[in-house]
Formats: C-alpha cells, sequence, structure tokens
C-alpha cells in the first residue's frame, strides 16, 4: 500500500481551505492533513523539507522564490475557482481612475466567467 500524501494547508477558516477541502471531497477523499497554519513561508518551507504537499493559488505561488528550494509545481486539472468581488465604502466619492479601474475589473472577470 502506498502511503498517504500528507497536506500541509491554511488553516479552518481561510478560504483556500474551504476550496481545497470541497475539492478533495468532490474527488472522493478526506486529506490526510498534518499541518494547518496561517504563515504560506511556513507551509512552504514544510514542503522543501519534504513533510508534505500544499495546495496555492496560483497568483500566491507566482510570486514566491522556489527555484532554490528543489520544488516543482502542477497546475490542477480541472482549476479550483475562486469567487472575488469587489467592495468600497457606500457613499463615499469614488475618483475617475477608480471607477475605471472597476469597470475594467469587472469586465475582466466577466470574461473569465465566460471560458
Amino acid at each position: 500500500d502506498a502511503l498517504p500524501i500528507c497536506f500541509i494547508i491554511f488553516r479552518e477558516g481561510y478560504e483556500v481551505h474551504e476550496l481545497i477541502m470541497q475539492a478533495c471531497s468532490l474527488n472522493g477523499f478526506e486529506p490526510n492533513i498534518i499541518c494547518e497554519t496561517s504563515q504560506w513561508k511556513f507551509i512552504m518551507e514544510m514542503v522543501s523539507f519534504n513533510q508534505g504537499i500544499t495546495v496555492l493559488p496560483k497568483g500566491d505561488l507566482e510570486e514566491m522564490d522556489i527555484s532554490n528550494k528543489e520544488m516543482i509545481t502542477i497546475p490542477l486539472t480541472p482549476a479550483i475557482n475562486w469567487q472575488v468581488g469587489i467592495a468600497w465604502k457606500k457613499g463615499d466619492y469614488i475618483s475617475f481612475a477608480t471607477r475605471t479601474w472597476i469597470e475594467f475589473i469587472k469586465t475582466k472577470l466577466a470574461d473569465r466567467e465566460d471560458q
């Protein structure tokens, strides 16, 4: 028998934790979680010491320099979708630049939903 894969993930309360749990459930298994934390650097150190695997948002992975840690990244197929939104204080003045940015983001998010 193969040894169970050990997961090192963000702790409960983080959206990425919930997404991982849902994805595992949809794929018919419960992850063997050996560590939950709020610190992504700690997660990456644990993975670099071969203590387990993790699932992180692509944007976070792209910002990290893992070249010296002998780690690899593998995109998930199908990708885990993350619902995001835009918020601002009701009634406050919104500059033209901010309104333009909001419209740009709304358009980009709508384009991604169509894919």
